[in-house]
């Protein structure tokens, strides 16, 4: 279920965080990653490389769609609240979205190739990241800040983490 408001973490599951650049709004760095591994993630990855891929994407699909003198209006959004307002108030519009993953779910597919045997949990703003998740399959979980904010909250993990093995 995507709406995992008090995830727990199996001890015999690793974990891999994948934090939304946005993080720095919210969270220091690099105290946010010392928190994560405190609270159970075996790694933290940030995903603007996901957002490259989604860009050489992106390009490459316009770049052929130029090339072969299509005069087509595309609507390139990483946002599945544009995607999905597309899809319920402009139908006739959905074949103009650029496809293609998010940067959340190309950093997942890459992650799943790297860290098979992981559980992958994306962590950002946005709570619509959880139904694209649940489309895609790309991530395992989604939380947002508020919610990582909870876990932190409710398994006591400070701001300033200053135990050896979290750093």
């Amino acid at each position: 279920d995507m709406l995992i408001l008090n995830m727990e973490f199996n001890p015999k599951e690793k974990y891999v965080c994948l934090l939304a650049p946005s993080f720095v709004t919210e969270y220091e760095y690099p105290d946010i990653v010392y928190r994560l591994r405190m609270l159970g993630f075996d790694k933290v990855m940030e995903v603007t490389f996901g957002a490259k891929m989604t860009n050489l994407t992106y390009y490459s699909i316009l770049k052929d769609s130029i090339d072969k003198g299509e005069k087509k209006t595309w609507i390139a959004s990483p946002c599945p609240t544009i995607v999905n307002f597309i899809r319920v108030k402009y139908p006739h519009l959905v074949q103009n979205l650029v496809p293609g993953h998010s940067p959340m779910g190309c950093m997942g597919l890459i992650t799943r190739k790297m860290y098979p045997n992981h559980k992958i949990v994306f962590i950002g703003p946005c709570m619509t990241k959880k139904m694209e998740a649940g489309e895609t399959g790309a991530v395992d979980f989604v939380l947002t800040f508020r919610e990582l904010e909870e876990l932190f909250v409710e398994k006591s993990i400070p701001e300033n983490v200053i135990e050896e093995k979290y750093l």
